[in-house]
């Protein structure tokens, strides 16, 4: 009887634990050429868990499950009231793949617009719009 209520307070224990959630801010400039999309937690500063990027022919991942590419880790991820700022490093952390510089704007009922620049030293600068939360 014992060991049932160990077992019973165990489950209930694990059920007290927050669910962290994340969403994906997918931006790409207007003809599809360039693209970076990051995976940001729900917490109360930005926290990028994950990224893929895309210029002409070539693609860059954070993890394989994310898409196909070269390896990349998130570097810079910096957010505040109006701007949001994420680069892509080479796994070495030693060079930047790509910069993302982000303006955001938004109404009381909670919708938010992105817009800004992506650059990827080597393959160009687009203007880009993104689509999340």
């Amino acid at each position: 009887m014992r060991s049932s209520a160990l077992v019973l307070a165990l489950c209930l224990g694990g059920v007290a634990f927050p669910a962290s959630a994340t969403e994906w801010i997918d931006c790409s400039d207007a003809g599809h050429l360039a693209s970076f999309n990051f995976l940001v937690g729900t917490a109360d500063v930005l926290s990028v868990s994950g990224m893929t990027v895309t210029a002409g022919k070539k693609a860059w991942s954070s993890q394989p499950v994310y898409g196909p590419g070269q390896p990349i880790l998130v570097g810079q991820a910096y957010e505040d009231a109006e701007t949001i700022r994420v680069d892509a490093m080479d796994p070495g952390l030693e060079a930047k793949i790509a910069e993302l510089r982000l303006f955001k704007t938004g109404e009381a009922d909670g919708d938010v617009i992105y817009g800004g620049t992506l650059h990827v030293p080597g393959q160009g600068a687009w203007a880009v719009s993104c689509d999340g939360p």
